[in-house]
């Protein structure tokens, strides 16, 4: 096992290749931002030899095998010299991995115009979104990106208003609802060649699906050494099952729509728990329906199976499992089919390769 990290300036022009650190820590998690945090000694680069910007590309070999790890780049933020408690002295880079791009636009359009209401299904409206904030069809010294072509499998049609606010969140909203409207969909801004970036969208999972019905099962659990911390559990503490949702108007004439979830409210004689949705942007009812929905899924009950992942001679990251697939866990008398929601990888001189590979699954 190798690791490199490739140096570009923010132009793509590559600067070097890092090999000499001293440690190297990286988490990706769906649909967030991830982050990179590399340590070098200090003789070995100047202060000045870094800015805001600069891209890192993390190469991992195995078998043999040299690979991008997770179809993302890393943008330089922030770097510091500093000294540890034995006197070494060091220099320490932080950056963000390329999903960073959507938290640096807002939706700049006004309320009721059509790039800030849609109508469609959750992914092809988040595609919508980046083009016309970010890529191709934003003004030119917006663009960053581009977007991959409509797909349609985002689940149910909906109505979306989002003027003035952050890409990022809304489309982070948009995965929401359609997680309430039964479709599970992960986005992310990849990697396709030195500084170029492509949004996407994955229906159903990032990666493959290893679940124990797809053909090609991968079982997690503690009687196959590869499950450890794992957690079963039904949570009500943050529930809200009946949402009074606000639009445009003042005082009596301000729009209002309701939504609720009978069966939820049901489940015991104490349990309509009501929620007050502020969206005073949105001008229709649908999308006064849509915020109302997806307000529902944040506050569900869930019923979840998470736990840690651990690598054996028969189930190791990188090899037969990536970031983003489902797999299969098998705990407390349970089979729930497991998103690899998260992955954080630290390299060191003194412990190698550490991986801490998170699953997540609901009934």
């Amino acid at each position: 096992m190798r690791y490199q990290v490739d140096w570009y300036t923010d132009a793509g022009v590559k600067l070097g290749v890092i090999q000499a650190f001293t440690s190297l820590e990286y988490v990706r998690t769906e649909n967030t931002i991830g982050s990179m945090i590399l340590t070098i000694p200090r003789q070995l680069m100047r202060y000045d030899d870094f800015a805001v910007g600069q891209l890192f590309e993390i190469w991992r070999e195995k078998h043999g095998s040299l690979e991008l790890q997770n179809e993302t780049a890393y943008f330089l933020q922030d770097w510091q010299f500093y000294t540890d408690g034995e006197g070494g002295e060091y220099i320490q880079l932080y950056a963000t991995d390329a999903n960073w791009l959507l938290d640096t636009a807002i939706v700049h359009a006004t309320a009721g115009s059509v790039n800030a209401e849609m109508t469609g299904k959750p992914d092809d409206i988040m595609k919508a979104i980046v083009r016309r904030q970010l890529g191709e069809t934003a003004e030119a010294d917006r663009q960053k990106i581009t977007a991959d072509v409509d797909t349609g499998q985002g689940g149910a049609t909906i109505t979306k208003a989002f003027a003035y606010r952050n890409v990022l969140s809304i489309i982070q909203e948009l995965a929401d609802i359609a997680k309430e409207n039964g479709v599970y969909l992960a986005f992310d801004v990849v990697r396709i060649a030195p500084a170029t970036f492509q949004f996407r969208t994955y229906a159903g999972q990032r990666g493959i699906d290893h679940s124990r019905t797809s053909g090609d099962p991968r079982l997690v659990g503690k009687q196959y050494g590869n499950l450890d911390e794992a957690t079963f559990g039904t949570f009500h503490s943050d529930e809200r099952n009946w949402v009074c949702v606000a639009g445009q108007g003042e005082e009596d004439a301000r729009m209002r729509v309701y939504r609720w979830n009978y069966p939820r409210m049901g489940a015991s004689k104490w349990n309509r728990r009501e929620y007050f949705k502020d969206s005073r942007d949105n001008s229709t009812e649908a999308a006064l329906q849509a915020d109302g929905d997806a307000a529902l899924n944040e506050f569900r009950p869930k019923q979840t199976l998470t736990g840690r992942l651990l690598d054996t001679p028969g189930m190791q990251f990188g090899v037969h499992y990536q970031f983003g697939d489902i797999v299969t866990a098998q705990a407390f008398g349970y089979n729930v089919d497991c998103h690899i929601s998260s992955v954080r990888v630290r390299v060191d001189q003194d412990n190698g390769e550490q991986i801490d590979v998170r699953l997540r699954g609901e009934l």
